[in-house]
């Protein structure tokens, strides 16, 4: 590891450390010493060589309010980087240094943004440069970085520790190093903005999970920061409506639920963070965000928070509202399940009604053709045994008269055939309106999926009005059939 400590007892006596400073981009220390000690080559060598391959190191220095010169190893391989460093303290040590001076020199190590971890040198340091980004720069910067949803990872130089969350991930040993993705990512922004208003902010794209600590540290100051911010996003994700005021560093929500929450958190103030609130912002935003049913668990949610929020303190959660949050919804789905039963029992009373319906359209529509044959055969019995008494023999059945009796009879049976014909095709059509009119009263109460499911995709419908039609044709034939027979004989016996 690189330890600039290390560096710096190899150059100076009697040095200050003036600031030092880190970010994403760079880490700096500015010094001011008395003496300097020209090292051997080969203490320089092993101590740059731990510096990690993907940074370069810049130094400057300057006796007083002297010009500072500057060498830098991005350009020059380590060797070449060493001579000119013992070149430029030798110069200022031998040349320009007179008693009472003071040494100042400033290190930076410029980090590489590229490659696949960024270094942190000090993380102490680190966190409070995330402590000191307003929300708008920490958004901007995690964009800046984002690489297909997948883990950002920090490589730990000083601290042997490792923690992460789905996002970011702060490793010492590469073993630990995660390549991971937040699949869910896009489906949480876009349900978020479907029941979140976020006021004048749509670019806001940072969720809880990139703060929610999977893996804590050993140290409560590093963890505070992530603490605070899992908080603040999980609440935000569950309130009606966030506005940000970037000049006060002021969320301002609106929280509707059994009570309506007006408040601000101000994202500059220490909060006393309870780690039950921590788990129990996630864990409600969790389940909120994860499946179906998001409208309906989300107004559980607020309900239930909305009465638990003392003084407008969001940080403070005495109670498992998690637990309740689940109870209440349990209870929401028993009733709703109830409920579920109760329709479906009520689709499957009507599809039976309907398939009765089926059957007494049909037979209603096969007993007028069974009435007409029973008309033909009594009406005909009837002529023939009358005309045999009258005559004595079965000869000449169809007089003239008889047989325009005969044709008018099967002239009004045709005209009951049309009529029939056309009650059946209209009680056909009713009953297909019937079915379409009672599935739609069911819209307001199951989706589209449901309907689809409990209606059977429609197979007992398609079945009922297959039947329909085959009925209505086979008895029409037949019914057409029948009349054109007895028109062909009559006119045949007539004939004769």
């Amino acid at each position: 590891m690189f330890e600039i400590k290390d560096f710096l007892d190899k150059m100076f006596l009697n040095y200050k450390i003036k600031n030092q400073s880190e970010s994403i981009y760079s880490y700096k220390i500015a010094i001011e010493a008395t003496d300097v000690i020209l090292s051997a080559y080969a203490d320089l060598d092993y101590l740059l060589s731990e510096l990690p391959y993907r940074d370069h190191i810049c130094f400057s220095m300057h006796i007083n309010n002297a010009e500072p010169e500057t060498i830098t190893s991005y350009d020059l391989d380590r060797s070449d980087f060493i001579n000119k460093f013992i070149d430029l303290i030798t110069y200022h040590k031998d040349i320009l240094f007179e008693e009472g001076d003071i040494y100042n020199c400033n290190i930076t190590i410029n980090k590489s943004e590229s490659s696949d971890a960024i270094s942190i040198y000090y993380l102490k340091l680190f966190i409070n440069y995330l402590d000191s980004l307003s929300i708008d720069d920490l958004n901007n910067l995690i964009s800046s970085l984002e690489n297909n949803n997948t883990v950002i990872n920090f490589n730990l130089i000083n601290d042997n520790i490792n923690f992460y969350t789905q996002k970011f991930n702060f490793y010492f040993d590469v073993k630990n190093r995660r390549c991971c993705r937040i699949s869910k990512f896009d489906e949480i922004l876009s349900n978020s903005r479907e029941i979140v208003n976020f006021v004048g902010y749509n670019n806001f794209k940072l969720i809880p999970d990139y703060f929610y600590l999977v893996k804590r540290s050993n140290r409560d100051d590093y963890n505070k920061w992530f603490d605070k911010l899992s908080i603040i996003i999980s609440f935000c994700y569950l309130t009606n409506l966030i506005e940000y005021n970037k000049y006060e560093h002021k969320i301002d929500y609106k929280l509707n639920g059994y009570k309506t929450i007006f408040g601000s958190i101000d994202l500059k103030k220490h909060y006393k963070i309870e780690h039950l609130a921590v788990n129990q912002y996630f864990k409600i935003y969790n389940w909120v965000y994860s499946d179906s049913h998001i409208t309906d668990k989300i107004g559980l949610a607020r309900n239930i928070l909305s009465i638990h929020i003392n003084n407008y303190n969001i940080f403070c959660l005495k109670d498992d509202l998690f637990t309740s949050i689940n109870a209440c919804y349990d209870i929401y789905l028993k009733e709703n399940f109830d409920k579920y039963i109760e329709v479906k029992n009520n689709v499957v009373t009507l599809l039976n009604d309907m398939s009765q319906k089926t059957a007494e359209t049909a037979e209603s529509f096969s007993n007028k053709i069974r009435n007409n044959f029973i008309a033909y055969i009594t009406f005909f019995a009837s002529t023939i045994i009358m005309n045999t008494i009258s005559t004595g023999k079965i000869e000449n059945i169809f007089t003239k008269d008889i047989a325009t009796i005969s044709n008018a009879f099967i002239v009004i049976s045709f005209i009951y055939f049309i009529l029939s014909l056309y009650e059946y095709i209209s009680l056909y059509k009713r009953f297909k309106k019937n079915y379409d009119r009672q599935k739609n009263y069911y819209n307001d109460i199951l989706s589209i999926a449901e309907l689809t499911k409990i209606f059977n995709e429609d197979k007992p419908h398609i079945e009922d009005c297959t039947y329909l039609k085959h009925i209505g044709r086979l008895y029409s034939i037949l019914w057409l059939a029948s009349l054109i027979i007895l028109f062909v004989v009559i006119r045949i016996l007539t004939i004769k």
